[in-house]
């Protein structure tokens, strides 16, 4: 009488045992998807890191006035702060009102995503002391209605946060007013 030892591939006559076959075919029948899902993923994030979190950015109202200019206005945050949704080219981003920034001051964790080229270092003072930022032209900013080009700005070395500092290089041209908690751009 011939003994046959079983192996874990195939069953004493030679043939895959039913539940190793029902496997392979899972396998190949999921397989599409993970790919289809791997591939929605890169096309969601991107190939270029990290994005800003548009969460707790006040979506911009827009408006025309009685002069027919384009007029945004924008919420006053819950620490005082005007952050709000905009975009840089054709990417979603996160800007932080800021008047006293000479310039639009841009995270270098952010410089890939918006597809930005580092120009000249320079020294730059920030509220948190001395910090080294790159020269750069931002080619479009838009802030609801209220469109700019060819804007000078600085990727800044080691700030914070994914937010985007809007300076006076953008807002020089834009009328600013204040009141009761409401920030109004107007172009």
């Amino acid at each position: 009488m011939e003994h046959h030892s079983p192996d874990n591939n195939h069953s004493p006559n030679g043939q895959s045992p039913p539940d190793l076959m029902a496997g392979k075919s899972l396998i190949w029948l999921a397989l599409p998807f993970i790919i289809l899902f791997v591939l929605a993923m890169i096309l969601y994030f991107g190939f270029d890191g990290i994005r800003p979190d548009l969460t707790e950015a006040d979506v911009p109202r827009v408006s025309v006035d009685s002069e027919f200019r384009n007029q945004v206005t924008i919420e006053q945050g819950m620490q005082g702060h005007y952050v709000f949704r905009g975009k840089i080219g054709n990417k979603p981003v996160k800007f932080l009102l800021d008047t006293g920034a000479t310039t639009v001051a841009i995270p270098a964790a952010l410089m890939d995503y918006l597809g930005l080229q580092k120009g000249q270092q320079r020294y730059v003072s920030t509220a948190n002391g001395t910090a080294v930022a790159y020269q750069t032209i931002i080619p479009s900013i838009s802030v609801g209605e209220i469109y700019k080009t060819q804007i000078e700005g600085a990727i800044l070395e080691g700030m914070d946060g994914d937010y985007i500092l809007l300076g006076m290089s953008f807002l020089k041209d834009v009328e600013i007013r204040q009141k009761n908690g409401v920030l109004t751009l107007v172009d």
